[in-house]
């Protein structure tokens, strides 16, 4: 198994004025790390190690938790308030449940 761990260059989230047309650019080059389905019980060695590095290195982390299965696991939890208590951590919703919709009907969905 894998830990999803996504990098995204600030440029991507570039915006462009509906009202001048201009686009605001960053002069940073700067990278936002993501780590998507935080969840209880899951990877826990891997999740948390990769938490721990982050807060080793003192550096910026958005986490994307399900929130359908978090909040039980302490260990998670407290690794998770750790870094956000430091200002480190990003506190993302990576939706309710991971449904693979595409596979409901539409009276199921």
């Amino acid at each position: 198994m894998s830990l999803p761990v996504s990098t995204y260059p600030t440029e991507a989230f570039a915006r462009t004025s509906s009202i001048t047309g201009t686009t605001a650019s960053s002069s940073c080059k700067c990278i936002v790390f993501r780590m998507d389905d935080i969840q209880d019980y899951w990877l826990n060695s891997a999740q948390v190690a990769v938490m721990n590095l982050f807060l080793s290195k003192n550096q910026s982390l958005s986490l994307g938790s399900i929130m359908h299965i978090v909040g039980n696991d302490s260990e998670i939890v407290d690794k998770v308030k750790e870094g956000f208590h430091k200002g480190l951590f990003e506190l993302d919703l990576h939706g309710w449940d991971h449904i693979n919709y595409t596979q409901l009907n539409e009276n199921q969905q």
